[in-house]
């Protein structure tokens, strides 16, 4: 029984001190601080802390009778009616907790593929997103690739959600379009200046893949809105 007592105690955060001076004064009933310090077996210079902790905690209370200072403990009862305060209160501040929780989710993640199977999850996970409409620009010599790396499922997400994407490259091959579900929802612009480029990028209102495919196939994800904002900045600067 001792032991489910401490336990209890423990969940309702009072320390091994705190635990003592609580229990003493449940014996003791309205007490000055000498005999809690006798019942407890601490010191008066620890006790006094603590009562001041417990008072904060809501366990203890505080008085005067006949000019002396008393302190009494609240009955157990009444730690259920603190418990519950205490939870009321953990209710009212929820929504501002979790829209805290979410802006933290929403800090910067970044995630490597490598190789083609690697390029081909790459295109998948920016399919599955939220975005039904896509921005891209680069030095068009990619796209063949990023056509060959492409996986069906990739390749159908894409005209299931019916995602349009707006692309602006130095060059493009003219297959490229000739598949009639390719061309209703992706708008080809050209600007000579991406050749110098050897990368393509692709991105969203929160996502932005790079493609850097001259060496070894890599991609990089990185979801962040402010870096998604920059290349929109830059892909209407190319579309002027």
């Amino acid at each position: 029984m001792e032991k489910d007592i401490d336990d209890a105690l423990d969940s309702l955060g009072l320390s091994d001190k705190e635990k003592r001076v609580y229990i003493a004064l449940l014996e003791l009933g309205e007490s000055p601080v000498n005999k809690i310090t006798e019942i407890s077996e601490l010191n008066r210079v620890t006790v006094y802390p603590i009562l001041k902790n417990l008072i904060k905690k809501g366990f203890v209370s505080k008085f005067l009778m006949e000019r002396k200072t008393c302190f009494k403990a609240i009955p157990p009862k009444q730690i259920l009616d603190l418990i519950k305060e205490k939870e009321d209160k953990i209710k009212s501040v929820l929504p501002i907790l979790e829209e805290k929780a979410k802006k933290i989710k929403e800090t910067t993640s970044i995630e490597l593929f490598k190789g083609s199977k690697g390029i081909s999850s790459f295109l998948e996970k920016i399919y599955s997103g939220e975005d039904k409409e896509l921005w891209a620009y680069g030095n068009g010599k990619f796209i063949d690739d990023i056509i060959k790396y492409q996986s069906l499922n990739a390749r159908n997400l894409r005209f299931r959600k019916k995602i349009k994407l707006n692309v602006i490259v130095n060059q493009v091959k003219a297959d490229y379009l000739q598949d009639k579900r390719y061309k209703k929802l992706t708008k080809v612009k050209f600007n000579q200046r991406l050749e110098k480029i050897n990368s393509y990028f692709i991105f969203g209102k929160n996502i932005t893949g790079i493609l850097e495919l001259t060496k070894e196939l890599i991609g990089i994800l990185i979801e962040n809105e402010e870096i998604a904002n920059y290349h929109k900045f830059v892909w209407d600067m190319l579309n002027k």
